[in-house]
């Protein structure tokens, strides 16, 4: 069954045209300002190319010197400035010597959601699960001692055992720690 056209208002009409025709005199006043932008751009590094190559070979090599100079200290600056964080889920292992003996094995979770269904894996062998590991900043550093850990046969590290890897794998990435490395 066939609709009837509903007659429309002319002020919504006119309304729509007059935005359609505002929206077309925007994007060619953008697109010409981009054109502009490069062809000025153009110009001028032609220009100061053709400045370059007349100058004396003194003035070549002192040009030279300040641009090695700027990307140094561009590269130094970014390095300075880098993200602390080198792993995806943010994490930050510490150890230290248990009370009772083995190893307290302290992880911070310094990203900004809370990591679920962790395992923690020392050596690939000996695991430890955890349901959920808070962000650091709103919670304690999460502590667990090697003795804790287990193969899947319920056999533990002995209390002088010291692990060369530590895994943290959850749903949100995983980090791999070497110990004795900073």
């Amino acid at each position: 069954m066939a609709q009837a056209s509903q007659p429309s208002d002319p002020k919504i009409e006119a309304r729509a045209t007059l935005a359609a025709e505002r929206a077309k005199v925007a994007a060619d006043r953008a697109k010409t300002a981009a054109v502009d932008s490069a062809r000025w751009l153009h110009d001028e590094a032609g220009r100061l190319w053709a400045d370059y190559r007349k100058q004396s070979k003194f003035f070549k090599w002192r040009a030279w010197i300040v641009v090695a100079f700027s990307l140094v200290t561009i590269f130094s600056v970014a390095m300075a400035t880098r993200p602390q964080w080198s792993n995806g889920i943010q994490a930050q292992v510490i150890a230290t010597a248990g009370d009772l003996g083995g190893l307290n094995i302290y992880v911070e979770n310094n990203s900004t959601e809370a990591w679920t269904h962790v395992v923690l894996v020392l050596d690939g062998a000996y695991r430890f699960k955890q349901d959920k590991v808070a962000p650091t900043s709103r919670s304690m550093p999460f502590v667990v001692n090697t003795t804790q850990f287990a193969k899947a046969n319920a056999e533990t590290p002995g209390p002088g055992y010291r692990p060369r890897t530590l895994e943290v794998e959850c749903d949100q990435g995983s980090y791999t720690y070497a110990f004795g490395t900073p």
